[in-house]
């Protein structure tokens, strides 16, 4: 019989510049109940939800880092459905506050009557659930967390009324499972890291699950937030030459910067930032090519601050200076 042990790597240090370097790393504590006979799908998927997770917030430079850990009722290896064994800890020595959320697993033990009418384990997700810690059962797992909370429990903590739903086990399948894996995890990431970081996640590990999603991750913008970003869109584009920022576009449509940003990428195709930094180049070059202004005088005239500025921007997009630019632009056009 194979024996893994999927316990996550402790959260990687992470070289950071100055001053950000200093920041400390919030650990969120995930936790998953697991029992004889239950699907090694769910270990694999979480494993590789929170591990992307962890990916992505080096990547976004955020400060967020998670810790899954395999609990059992009486610790040590539980013997998936594939004949897998997973290594655990037990649930009293696991239990502390300082946990975050928890899955549920499915599996045949947990359906049955022994594991059910398990004070001991009854107990301890009374106590779980009594903490305010977001519960999300899956597939068989929803008769013992149910068994164990009972009416108070009529959606799982955190998690919305779309996570889990209310069919036998006899109607799920391991797609099902996978979507409440999921959907239950996604909510604590978009909550901890934003929508942007939930929605790559979900793209990096079951990219065929964002129709189901998107609800959860923003969805597709309505016909008056799509009226209000072509309004932004064109106010952006006629002052671009001002010292604007993407949050004055959003205050003037009287939308939240978050959700401007994701339905003007919707519909535009592109970013604010990048659409308003588009707007400005084609001027920037035009000014670089037909006039003898200083690129400094330039840069302020375009809404760039200043030369140096300029230069940076210029050198990440173009791979080239200002100068360089002019003096190739007006080779090419004869002048």
């Amino acid at each position: 019989m194979t024996s893994a042990n999927l316990e996550l790597p402790a959260a990687r240090r992470v070289q950071i510049p100055e001053p950000a370097a200093r920041c400390a790393s919030v650990i969120r504590r995930v936790a998953v109940l697991l029992f004889e006979n239950c699907s090694f799908i769910v270990t694999v998927v979480l494993g590789e939800i929170f591990q992307a997770a962890n990916e992505s917030a080096v990547y976004a430079n955020l400060n967020v880092r998670y810790d899954l850990r395999f609990l059992s009722a009486t610790g040590g290896n539980v013997k998936c459905s594939s004949s897998i064994c997973v290594w655990t800890d037990e649930i009293n020595a696991s239990h502390r506050p300082g946990l975050d959320a928890l899955f549920v697993s499915d599996g045949a033990g947990v359906a049955a009557a022994a594991a059910a009418c398990d004070e001991r384990l009854v107990q301890w997700l009374r106590r779980t659930h009594a903490n305010m810690i977001p519960v999300v059962p899956l597939g068989e797992g929803r008769r013992l967390f149910q068994a164990a909370c009972g009416s108070a429990e009529r959606q799982p903590a955190g998690s919305g009324d779309d996570v889990c739903g209310a069919q036998g086990v006899e109607e799920r399948d391991h797609t099902n499972v996978r979507l409440e894996l999921m959907k239950g995890a996604l909510i604590l990431i978009a909550r901890d890291m934003g929508e942007d970081c939930a929605r790559g996640v979900a793209e990096h590990v079951m990219p065929e699950t964002l129709p189901a999603l998107s609800s959860l991750l923003g969805g597709q913008p309505d016909s008056g937030s799509v009226d209000r970003v072509h309004i932004a869109a064109r106010w952006m584009k006629e002052n671009c030459q001002s010292s604007i920022s993407i949050e004055d576009a959003a205050r003037l449509v009287d939308m939240s910067t978050r959700n401007f940003q994701r339905c003007f990428k919707s519909e535009v195709g592109v970013t604010p930032s990048a659409y308003l930094l588009h707007a400005r180049f084609s001027i920037i070059c035009s000014l670089l090519t037909h006039s003898e202004l200083p690129v400094d005088k330039i840069a302020r005239r375009t809404g760039m601050g200043n030369g140096d500025r300029l230069a940076k921007v210029f050198r990440r997009h173009l791979h080239l200076s200002p100068t360089e630019y002019r003096t190739r632009a007006r080779r090419v056009a004869g002048i």
